[in-house]
């Protein structure tokens, strides 16, 4: 499987182009995420979800929509501190490269999904729908490692002083450093917008992830033992922002636009 938000070139058009000509402290690429926390039906699960995979994609395929769709799983995670809803099982995740992409999978699910839909509500139900905007920081060398990946999110807010620029600055910096320990991951961060909590405004989300739970593991260790969290980096990072509790989610993918 493709690295869980490694938004594809098709997606984001000429990736390549706006890496070399972004400012050392620019995104690489924007985009748009949607996250959708859901609950299983009584008597439903992954099963049931992932069995709908194959009639998405080919709504999706029929409709020329750029969205794509991911399954996180909660892992290490106190539910009730997170900015969503308590009681969930899973978070749908939905990718696409600008508002109009969005809007064009939503019209095409709108007027050709009724029958996609009746399923979905047979399987999950959900209470809250957000929809942010996608920076990605740094992008790690193994994106395209085969598996379930892993993802690491904190929520955060600047500290008096700082900007999105320097904060962007020394996230990228920190991220060089660890994969110069040989440590691989992707930094992106998602700034709040449509829909969310009260708990999220003014916030943002820091997302970091890696392409499978040992890489963060051993990510995990390698810091510690290289003295990371006592670096320079690590310093300027925390300079730079306030975060709270890191949380964990396995992410696997639902459907991937070409």
């Amino acid at each position: 499987m493709k690295q869980l938000l490694k938004i594809s070139s098709a997606a984001l058009v000429a990736i390549s182009t706006l890496s070399a000509v972004a400012a050392p402290h620019d995104p690489i690429a924007d985009y748009r995420v949607e996250a959708i926390p859901f609950s299983f039906q009584p008597g439903k699960n992954m099963d049931d979800l992932m069995a709908l995979k194959e009639e998405f994609a080919k709504l999706s395929e029929e409709g020329d929509t750029q969205y794509s769709a991911y399954i996180l799983t909660p892992h290490f995670v106190s539910q009730g501190s997170g900015p969503i809803e308590n009681d969930y099982d899973g978070v749908w995740i939905g990718v696409a490269p600008n508002a109009s992409a969005i809007a064009k999978g939503l019209r095409n699910y709108l007027e050709n999904g009724s029958r996609l839909d009746s399923k979905f509500q047979k399987v999950i139900s959900f209470r809250q729908r957000m929809l942010n905007r996608g920076e990605i920081i740094y992008r790690g060398d193994d994106d395209d490692a085969e598996g379930p990946v892993f993802a690491m999110f904190s929520t955060c807010r600047l500290k008096e002083g700082a900007s999105r620029t320097s904060m962007r600055a020394v996230n990228s910096a920190w991220s060089a450093r660890v994969a110069e320990l040989g440590f691989s991951s992707s930094s992106h961060v998602w700034w709040a917008g449509f829909g969310v909590p009260d708990a999220l405004q003014g916030a943002f989300i820091s997302a970091r992830f890696f392409p499978n739970v040992e890489a963060w593991g051993e990510s995990l260790d390698g810091l510690g033992a290289n003295g990371m969290f006592a670096s320079a980096e690590w310093r300027a990072l925390r300079e730079t922002r306030n975060c709270g509790p890191a949380r964990t989610y396995f992410g696997s993918a639902f459907y991937e636009a070409e």
